[in-house]
C-alpha cells in the first residue's frame, strides 16, 4: 500500500489537479484506500514521478476485481505510465487479464497508441499514422484523457512529415477536450506542440514564445507535461537565431529536468543541437565522434529525422569534412533506407536527394540552422531591407548562395507563381517548395516574396547593363 507520506507529497495542489481527478473519477471504485491510491497515481502521473504512479496504478490493480469496468482502464493507465518508462517493454508488461486489448476503450486505444509509434519510431510510416487514427476512433468509446492522448501522438507523427495544417487542426481540437473535460493539467501540451510547428516553419522567435509559455503553464499546474519538449524546442530556435550560448543554456535546462515525459523526437531534437554547438567550437571530428555515440538518439530510422529536412544532409556532411568517409556512407544510407521504404512520404526522398548531393560534394543544398551560422533569420522577424544597391559582386554573391533546385524556385516564385503552381511546374510537394523557399529567405537574409523579386530584378538588370557586359568582356 502506498503510504501516507506519498500520499501527501502527491496530494492536490491546485484547481486543474481537482479537475483532472474529478475527470477522472471512476464510480465503481468503492473502497476509500483504493479510491486514494488511485488519486495518488494520477498526480504522481502529472508530476512526472511515474515510478510513483506505478507503484500506485499496481496496488489499485490488487484491489479491483478483474469483472470491474474500472480493471481495465487501470490497465490502460498502467501500460500508458510503462510506455513513457520504457516503450520497448510495454507489451509486456501489461499485466494480468490481456484478453481486455480486444475489449472496445481505454485498454484498446493505449495498445493501439503504443504500437503506433511502434511503427512511427521503426521506420512504418504509413502503419503508424494509420494505427494512431484507429486509436483516436476507438477512444470515442473511452474517457476524454485517452482520445486527448491519441490526438498528441498523431500531432507529433503530422509535425515530423511537415504536414502542419492538419496538426493545426488537431490541436485546436485538443484545446477544447481540455476545456471541456477539465484536464487542465495538460494545458502546457498546447503550447509546447504549436512550438514545434513555428520552429518548423522558421518562426523561431515565436517557437520560444510559445516554448516558454508552455513552461510557465507547466510550472503553474506543477506538472511536467510538454516540459522537455518545449525545452527540446527552445534550444533549436536559439540556434536557428544564431545564439549558442541561450541554445546551449536550454540544452542544460533539458537534460537537468528528471522527468520520464519525452518522445524520440525531443530526444532527437536536443541530440542535433549538441552536435551543432560539438561542431562549431571543437570542429566537424570531434561532432563526427559524437555523431557515432549518439547515434541511437538521432532518430535517423523514423520521421522525426527529417522534422529539420537538413538534417541527414547535415550529418554526411559533417563526416565528410572530418574525413569519415564511413559514417558519411551510413548517415546517407539511413535516410535512402527511410525513403525506400516510405514513398508515401515525398520530403523523405528529398532528403535522401540533399545527402546524396553531400556525399557527392556537389554544390550544398538548403542552409542547416544547425551550421551556427550567427545571426540566421527567422522569417517572422522584422528584417532591414536587403542592400540592393551595393555592388554587382555582392549581388552575385548573395544569389550564388543558393542551390541549383534554389535558384529555380527563386526565379519561379518572384515570378508570381504560388507554392502550388511552383510545385506543380518542378514535380515537388508544395511542402518541399515551401521548405526550399525558407532556406531561400534564410540565406538572403529576406522576409518576403517581393523582396525576393526586388534582388533579382536588380540583378537581372545589372546582368543586362553595358556596364556589367563590359565587366564580362
Amino acid at each position: 500500500m502506498v503510504g501516507s507520506s506519498s500520499r501527501a507529497d502527491s496530494a492536490p495542489s491546485s484547481i486543474s489537479d481537482v479537475l483532472y481527478l474529478i475527470a477522472a473519477h471512476h464510480v465503481d471504485i468503492f473502497n476509500h484506500d483504493t479510491a486514494q491510491n488511485l488519486n495518488t497515481a494520477h498526480i504522481c502521473f502529472i508530476r512526472g514521478d511515474l515510478r510513483a504512479a506505478l507503484r500506485a496504478i499496481d496496488t489499485v490493480l490488487g484491489d479491483l476485481d478483474i469483472s470491474q469496468a474500472a480493471y481495465a482502464d487501470m490497465l490502460a493507465f498502467r501500460l500508458l505510465i510503462v510506455s513513457l518508462i520504457d516503450q520497448d517493454s510495454a507489451p509486456r508488461v501489461t499485466g494480468p487479464a490481456d484478453g481486455a486489448h480486444a475489449r472496445p476503450g481505454a485498454l484498446r486505444v493505449v495498445s493501439l497508441c503504443v504500437e503506433s509509434n511502434k511503427l512511427w519510431y521503426s521506420g512504418s510510416l504509413f502503419k503508424g499514422l494509420s494505427t494512431n487514427q484507429s486509436a483516436i476512433q476507438h477512444s470515442r468509446d473511452a474517457s476524454p484523457v485517452w482520445r486527448m492522448y491519441a490526438d498528441f501522438l498523431l500531432v507529433k507523427k503530422l509535425s515530423d512529415i511537415h504536414v502542419s495544417h492538419q496538426a493545426s487542426t488537431v490541436i485546436s481540437g485538443m484545446h477544447d477536450l481540455i476545456e471541456n473535460a477539465g484536464l487542465h493539467a495538460f494545458e502546457s501540451l498546447l503550447d509546447a506542440l504549436r512550438s514545434v510547428l513555428h520552429l518548423q516553419s522558421g518562426q523561431f522567435e515565436r517557437a520560444i514564445v510559445s516554448a516558454t509559455a508552455a513552461i510557465r503553464i507547466a510550472e503553474q499546474r506543477a506538472t511536467k507535461v510538454g516540459v522537455k519538449l518545449a525545452l527540446s524546442v527552445s534550444a533549436t530556435a536559439h540556434l536557428g537565431l544564431g545564439d549558442r550560448d541561450k541554445a546551449a543554456a536550454s540544452l542544460t535546462l533539458f537534460h537537468a529536468e528528471p522527468t520520464y515525459y519525452i518522445m524520440p523526437d525531443s530526444v532527437a531534437r536536443a541530440a542535433f543541437v549538441e552536435l551543432a554547438l560539438v561542431a562549431s567550437r571543437e570542429g566537424p571530428r570531434a561532432a563526427a565522434d559524437r555523431i557515432r555515440a549518439k547515434w541511437h538518439l538521432l532518430g535517423t530510422g523514423s520521421a522525426c529525422c527529417i522534422e529539420d529536412i537538413t538534417r541527414p544532409a547535415w550529418l554526411v556532411g559533417i563526416a565528410r569534412r572530418a574525413g569519415d568517409t564511413a559514417l558519411a556512407e551510413r548517415c546517407l544510407k539511413a535516410i535512402e533506407r527511410l525513403a525506400s521504404n516510405n514513398h508515401e512520404v515525398s520530403l523523405l526522398e528529398t532528403a535522401a536527394e540533399h545527402a546524396r548531393a553531400t556525399f557527392a560534394g556537389e554544390q550544398p543544398g538548403p542552409s542547416s540552422i544547425l551550421d551556427c551560422r550567427p545571426p540566421a533569420m527567422s522569417i517572422d522577424r522584422a528584417l532591414p531591407e536587403p542592400d540592393v544597391t551595393g555592388s554587382a559582386s555582392g549581388r552575385s554573391a548573395r544569389l550564388s548562395t543558393l542551390s541549383r533546385r534554389e535558384g529555380e524556385i527563386a526565379r519561379l516564385v518572384s515570378s508570381g507563381l504560388t507554392n502550388q503552381q511552383v510545385a506543380n511546374q518542378l514535380g515537388l510537394s508544395p511542402h518541399t517548395v515551401n521548405f526550399h523557399l525558407r532556406s531561400i529567405f534564410r540565406k538572403l537574409s529576406i522576409s518576403t516574396r517581393v523582396k525576393l523579386n526586388r534582388i533579382i530584378a536588380q540583378s537581372d538588370r545589372q546582368q543586362d547593363s553595358p556596364v556589367s557586359s563590359e565587366q564580362q568582356r
